[in-house]
């Protein structure tokens, strides 16, 4: 059997595409199929796309990666190219067997090699070496021994724990935003955005290093990545539209992410995007410390909501503040939030949020009309889409 990835890489086919591979069943081998370049992923479904490379390798039985790489000189000259693709990045790390498009055993050392110095690029003090365009990845693999990437970690400290303090975040949540020149910001929209980017950026990342990186019996995860996208876009109307297709929340929300009236620009919107993203448990399995397995889909809504809501309980406290300062970002910004984790597609639109209602009530359940339930994913991946209109 093979799992085929389209090049048109919506939110809406990465549902059907995990449906697929859920209903494919745990035994036998499944191949995977997979583009050299994905389009439609904008609006955070690189990172959904991630969860399901690395929920294909976590099969029993791991089939081959299928390439659309011709022979080693295609190689050669398209690789670099195609590891600036997270989904592709991870399939060609964790693949035990990658093909050639005629079905032929490609040069598998020659392409880690060249996925393991993308890695250690992204982790390095200056992500944007070799970054693709206008998107910054910053990427942990803790299963590799390379769980501390430098934007993140302090190196110099003899401790531990070297996850750098939360205003470093901040600072860090500034650089990113000048490097990619959001100069559509008034000054003081702008010290506002980035205050907020940097303390949910510090807050979920310190999250997914808390409680991502093994599985509910303590011990480290076969696979482990943990990151951020960071993607700030100027796109046409209807292209994001094409991208939302089939996903009616940012369908909804796209009108608002309005583009200026007049101007050379006028056809563009302006957004930021930013990913959080992980491979673990889940956010319910790790706040009830119980699998999917004994969970009802009620129970894990239930757990999930519980994870944006301030917990004080000697049980839970370990949770921190993190999901509900996202929530108030997104409220104070007027943004949209996709999250998925477990077996549930949830997300928040502010324009449909009540003011008296908590930001946990306020989360909406997305059921697709396309297929029936959301298969299971690994981890958790929260995205937070921002519009960029110059002032607050």
């Amino acid at each position: 059997m093979v799992l085929r990835v389209k090049k048109r890489a919506t939110i809406s086919e990465f549902e059907m595409m995990s449906k697929q591979l859920e209903m494919s069943g745990r035994n036998g081998t499944l191949d995977l199929t997979i583009p050299l370049e994905l389009k439609h992923t904008s609006l955070g479904g690189e990172v959904l796309w991630s969860q399901l490379v690395t929920q294909w390798l976590n099969r029993p039985k791991q089939g081959a990666l299928k390439t659309y790489f011709k022979d080693f000189d295609h190689i050669k000259s398209n690789i670099s190219d195609t590891l600036k693709y997270l989904p592709l990045l991870i399939a060609i790390l964790e693949s035990d067997s990658i093909l050639y498009q005629n079905g032929s055993e490609a040069d598998i050392k020659y392409m880690k090699h060249a996925a393991m110095k993308q890695l250690r690029i992204i982790q390095s003090g200056d992500p944007f070496q070799n970054s693709r365009g206008r998107v910054c990845q910053i990427i942990a693999a803790d299963h590799l021994g390379l769980g501390q990437p430098k934007f993140f970690y302090d190196q110099k400290l003899n401790t531990s724990h070297k996850l750098r303090p939360r205003s470093r975040f901040i600072d860090l949540s500034r650089f990113l935003l000048e490097r990619y020149n959001a100069d559509r910001f008034s000054e003081e929209a702008f010290d506002k955005i980035v205050t907020s980017l940097g303390t949910v950026l510090y807050e979920i990342f310190k999250n997914t290093d808390d409680h991502a990186r093994t599985n509910l019996d303590g011990d480290l995860l076969k696979y482990s990545f943990r990151g951020m996208q960071l993607e700030v876009h100027s796109q046409d109307v209807t292209a994001l539209h094409s991208i939302a297709d089939g996903y009616a929340p940012i369908a909804s929300y796209i009108p608002r992410v309005r583009p200026p009236q007049t101007g050379e620009f006028s056809n563009l919107a302006n957004f930021l995007v930013l990913s959080i993203f992980d491979t673990g448990p889940g956010l319910a399995c790790r706040y009830s410390s119980k699998s999917l397995e004994n969970m009802t889909l009620q129970e894990e809504e239930e757990c999930t909501r519980e994870c944006f809501t301030k917990v004080t309980s000697k049980a839970h406290d370990r949770f921190g503040q993190g999901l509900l300062l996202l929530g108030k970002a997104l409220e104070r910004h007027d943004g949209f939030l996709q999250l998925r984790t477990g077996r549930l597609s949830m997300y928040f639109d502010s324009a449909n949020s009540q003011d008296d209602a908590t930001f946990a009530s306020k989360l909406k359940v997305f059921r697709s009309s396309r297929v029936t339930g959301s298969a299971q994913t690994c981890g958790a991946a929260l995205t937070m889409i921002l519009p960029i209109s110059g002032d607050e």
